[in-house]
């Protein structure tokens, strides 16, 4: 499906809470997000997250949605390494679409 030097978009996907909803730069809402296995607190706007329900709240459950453009370096037992955030990671040819 792909080969090595492909430019491709990787899509990070997570699962997360609403930790917090920050209305200090009204109607331009942004979220302080709790993120499911990564013991981490991040910041983002609406554009990032895929809401349950229009009705939105703290401590609602979100999935959050970041693509990257990247390219293939290499090959391995069917996954392919890419740079992310300036690390090299093998992932599944799912979650990688043509640039």
């Amino acid at each position: 499906m792909f080969k090595v030097n492909d430019n491709v978009k990787y899509t990070f996907l997570k699962t997360g809470t609403i930790d917090k909803i920050h209305r200090d730069d009204y109607p331009n809402l942004y979220y302080s997000i709790k993120l499911n296995k990564l013991d981490k607190i991040i910041q983002t706007t609406k554009d990032y997250l895929i809401f349950q329900n229009e009705d939105i709240k703290e401590g609602d459950q979100i999935i959050y949605k970041k693509i990257y453009d990247t390219k293939i370096y290499n090959i391995k037992d069917e996954k392919y390494k890419i740079k992310y955030k300036d690390k090299y990671k093998y992932v599944n040819s799912s979650k990688l679409t043509n640039n």
